[in-house]
């Protein structure tokens, strides 16, 4: 009902702004609908006032969100190419997506396309957002559709149509990886919550975005909802989460206003946070004297914060160790021989170990090197995170090589069931994720809310979306499977995407030609018709390898590899009976020598043994090597695991 009402709304807006008085309210203002709201029949008004726009040159506002009425006479000049595929819920709005079917071609130009909001009562369209991109237009489609009740759930007594439709927009484009009780927490929904409440789904408001590790109070706290944020509380919110900063509800609360600070003193939880520090070592009281919050400063000065604290951690001297660049193995070797107990402590706040406390690679590695056939390289901090998790947050790849080469695990998984592959996705920080990969990280593991690393990439936009995604996808990233609905054009399952059979002459442009050839040739033997797709001859090649490769369907069982695998199969079979070879035949593993080689090697016998799924070492009667190459051999031969041989190599 809520979008009627901001449609009607805007009815007047548009009126008042051409010079026409709107009738909206009058005779064709609405009727009941099924379920008893005031539903129009008809937003007659609107349409006369935007009807003489869409009559002009260009109807199509500046603003890509600003909120305008699909004039109907334009309708047969455009064709609805993604459906939801689904009945609306209830009162909930439709969405679609409308392609305009004639453009300028002389100039290059790109296809206009609409994200289209349609009403169940009349089926009249609205264009919410434009853009000549179908990439960045199906995902924020996608997202519409996953936030779909919250256009519903905007309060419409504060602001016009005109501005609150395009300001969910805005924060769904801004926050991509935000879900919708993030989103309704910057917007002030309210009503979001109670609905949340009435329904018993309470698990919304313990539940971090994004690479922020913000809870919706959070979000309320730090916008300075007063109101949202004692009934998020009320809730049951836990005020003692950190984000990822270790910052607590009082840490925002010293940024955002006394009268904040005020109402959640109220809850008893608040005064043990008080003095709490985050990771750089403040407390509320010196976060605020930091940010230059007078008001704040002195309201929390009132309530007792103490202004000298120790910073928590310092009073092991392993973690000062650890938090120096300049340190070495003898100044950990001389720690560690005066008080070995040092090593097993934690952090009071954060759980934290000295493992996790490292500031560079040097100190972690000096550690490592002494204590690392002892130490517990996947310990937990109070979050459930590993030391891998906590580098691949901060993004230093030297600590994540260093606990990888220490027989770290790659799959760890922290209390949002987040692995350190996740964390760097979100991060957008391709080296660290290019590094786990080949180091082995299982590219198609989910999360506890069901994202792979693949369905976190998607929803970037530009260069980085199109880097991790190509990384992920040559590892075999899977698709997301049919019933997600908030997929964006990168995971999307082909069944909700039917756009991802026009295949791009870019997009598999990189890969090697021998492997592309290899395809087509297989493709075209096989006589594979791809005229019904609309796929012209000059994209065949892309075709016929995207085909293979990346629109398998995301719920089958066998891996990308496969395909490769069974085609280079029967044509190896093949090529063997029609040569004829000598019944005894003498296999025999040659292995190169060299410095990086050796770490080549090992992954590409890995990358064998998973498609093989099977010991690739039993496949040969002889092996042979040179320099790095004979090591590798000898410890083959000793039986040494493909990964523990890559931390030597």
């Amino acid at each position: 009902m809520f979008v009627v009402e901001l449609l009607r709304r805007y009815q007047k807006y548009v009126a008042k702004k051409n010079g026409i008085e709107s009738d909206s309210d009058t005779e064709d203002g609405g009727a009941l609908s099924r379920r008893g709201s005031m539903i129009p029949l008809s937003l007659s008004s609107m349409w006369r006032t935007s009807r003489k726009k869409s009559m002009a040159s260009n109807w199509i506002p500046a603003d890509p969100v600003e909120l305008v009425v699909f004039p109907p006479e334009l309708l047969v000049t455009h064709t609805a190419i993604v459906p939801t595929g689904r009945r609306s819920r209830g009162r909930h709005p439709v969405f679609a997506i409308f392609k305009a079917r004639q453009y300028n071609r002389d100039d290059n130009d790109e296809a206009l396309h609409h994200v289209i909001l349609t009403l169940e009562s009349d089926g009249n369209l609205v264009s919410i957002y434009r853009s000549n991109s179908y990439q960045e237009t199906f995902d924020l489609y996608q997202s519409c559709v996953a936030c779909d009740q919250l256009f519903y759930l905007l309060d419409s007594s504060k602001e016009e149509a005109s501005t609150a439709i395009p300001r969910l927009l805005n924060q769904l484009i801004k926050h991509p990886l935000w879900r919708a009780g993030h989103i309704a927490a910057a917007l002030g929904l309210v009503s979001y919550f109670e609905r949340m409440r009435k329904q018993r789904q309470l698990g919304v408001i313990h539940e971090p975005c994004r690479p922020e590790k913000y809870y919706p109070h959070m979000i309320a706290i730090e916008n300075n909802n007063i109101e949202l944020a004692t009934m998020l509380a009320t809730m049951g919110a836990d005020l003692s989460e950190t984000d990822a900063n270790g910052n607590n509800a009082m840490h925002f609360a010293a940024l955002a206003s006394p009268e904040m600070l005020e109402a959640l003193w109220a809850f008893e939880p608040t005064h043990d946070l008080i003095n709490k520090q985050n990771n750089d070592g403040y407390a509320p009281l010196l976060y605020s004297i930091r940010h230059a919050n007078a008001r704040c400063t002195a309201k929390l000065a009132g309530y007792g914060a103490q202004l000298k604290l120790q910073f928590e951690g310092v009073s092991n001297p392993l973690f000062t160790a650890m938090q120096s660049s300049s340190n070495s193995v003898d100044v950990i070797r001389a720690l560690l021989d005066s008080s070995p107990e040092l090593i097993d402590e934690t952090d009071p706040q954060t759980g934290n170990r000295a493992i996790h406390a490292a500031f560079s690679k040097k100190p972690l590695t000096a550690l490592l090197i002494l204590k690392g056939s002892t130490i517990d390289v996947n310990a937990r901090n109070t979050l459930g995170q590993t030391a891998l998790h906590v580098y691949a947050f901060k993004g230093d790849l030297g600590c994540v090589m260093s606990l990888a080469s220490n027989n770290a695990d790659l799959n760890a998984v922290d209390a949002n069931g987040d692995t350190a592959l996740h964390i760097a996705v979100c991060h957008a920080n391709l080296l660290i994720v290019r590094a786990l990969l080949c180091l082995g990280a299982d590219v198609n593991i989910k999360n506890h809310v069901g994202d792979s690393p693949r369905h976190l990439a998607a929803k970037f936009i530009g260069q980085e979306r199109e880097d991790l995604l190509h990384s992920l996808k040559i590892c075999g990233a899977y698709r997301c499977s049919e019933w997600r609905i908030e997929c964006r054009e990168g995971c999307a399952s082909k069944h909700i995407n039917p756009q991802m059979s026009v295949i791009s002459k870019k997009s598999t442009a990189e890969s090697v030609d021998s492997l592309v050839d290899f395809i087509v040739d297989s493709t075209v033997n096989n006589a594979v018709d791809y005229t019904d797709e609309g796929i012209d001859a000059g994209d065949l090649k892309a075709a016929a390898v995207e085909e293979r490769l990346d629109a398998m369907p995301a719920t089958r069982e066998a891996k990308v590899h496969d395909t490769m695998q069974n085609l280079c199969y029967q044509n190896s079979l093949a090529d063997l009976k029609d040569e004829k070879k000598k019944e005894r035949m003498i296999n025999l593993l040659s292995l190169d020598g060299g410095g990086i080689r050796g770490l080549v090697i090992i992954q590409l016998l890995m990358a064998i043994e998973e498609a093989l799924h099977d010991n690739v070492f039993d496949y040969f009667d002889w092996v042979a090597g040179t320099s790095t190459g004979s090591i590798l051999a000898l410890a083959l031969a000793e039986g040494w695991q493909k990964f523990t041989c890559m931390q030597y190599a």
